[in-house]
């Protein structure tokens, strides 16, 4: 099941590209409306940007650092060095993994792109820009995971242009089956560095965990969690109280996901440095 969470995560970084444009290819956008929405986008992100050079960010379990690049004299911040994640949270590392504003990508997003009016997400009015016909931006690497984005929804603030969620429908081959997942992210607690807006709070929502666990991998689980609770009831109390404590946020967390059919995954940010003079 990680594997598949992994895949995930790289799928969306590579769509994390909401911002920044060519000019000249302004005319490719099919809806004038979603390139006029889109390049102002991009606008307000360029001026965020325009005291930083460089910055890090310290999440739970990794850092990233970015750097600004130029892409035909438009700023953007690539990603300079990732590092110190831990096993099992390749997932954060790899969403971090990508240029934002790569010109490539950002082309065949800017081809599909469609507005779709205005929704409330967390209370805030956001624009909706629906992407369809993804299967291309699954970078060569993965194309062996099997995963197709089909579509996709980006909600950004109508009043600051923050993003505030990205919504996904994916095709994922399981057990020779082809089955659709649905992520969902939010991006909350924004905070101010040198002018620069920092989502301090990352919350990806799965829905359909079923659909990813294979059978087999289910009876594992549910085996492993049986021969758990029977090595505990032989272990003295003290000692048996503390492996407890130790299991109860993983186990309380996959417990749940088998429960509820949903996966739910928050990640924060300790620290932001900006200006640090990477090179």
């Amino acid at each position: 099941m990680r594997r598949h969470l992994i895949t995930l995560s790289a799928v969306v970084a590579l769509l994390m590209v909401i911002y920044g444009h060519n000019n000249q290819a302004f005319a490719q956008y099919n809806d004038p409306q979603a390139a006029e929405l889109l390049e102002e986008a991009r606008q307000k992100h360029e001026a965020s940007i325009r005291n930083i050079d460089d910055y890090v960010v310290e999440y739970e379990h990794h850092t990233v650092s970015y750097i600004k690049r130029h892409d035909n004299g438009r700023p953007y911040m690539a990603v300079h060095s990732e590092r110190d994640y831990e096993e099992g949270f390749e997932a954060a590392a790899d969403a971090d993994n990508s240029d934002l504003f790569a010109p490539e990508t950002f082309e065949k997003l800017q081809e599909r792109a469609r507005y779709l009016g205005t929704e409330e997400i967390d209370g805030y009015e956001v624009h909706v820009i629906f992407v369809e016909e993804l299967e291309d931006f699954i970078p060569a690497e993965e194309e062996e995971m099997h995963e197709a984005v089909e579509e996709m929804r980006i909600y950004f603030d109508v009043d600051d242009f923050l993003l505030r969620k990205m919504s996904f429908k994916v095709q994922a081959q399981i057990e020779d089956e082809i089955r659709v997942i649905e992520p969902v992210m939010y991006f909350r607690d924004y905070r101010e560095f040198e002018g620069m807006p920092v989502a301090f709070e990352h919350l990806t929502i799965v829905s359909g965990i079923s659909d990813m666990i294979s059978d087999e991998d289910r009876a594992e689980i549910e085996a492993a969690f049986e021969e758990m609770e029977r090595e505990l009831e032989q272990m003295p109390e003290q000692q048996r109280q503390m492996v407890e404590q130790m299991m109860a946020g993983q186990m309380g967390e996959m417990k749940e996901m088998l429960e509820s059919d949903q996966w739910e995954h928050v990640m924060r940010v300790k620290n932001v440095q900006v200006n640090v003079g990477l090179e």
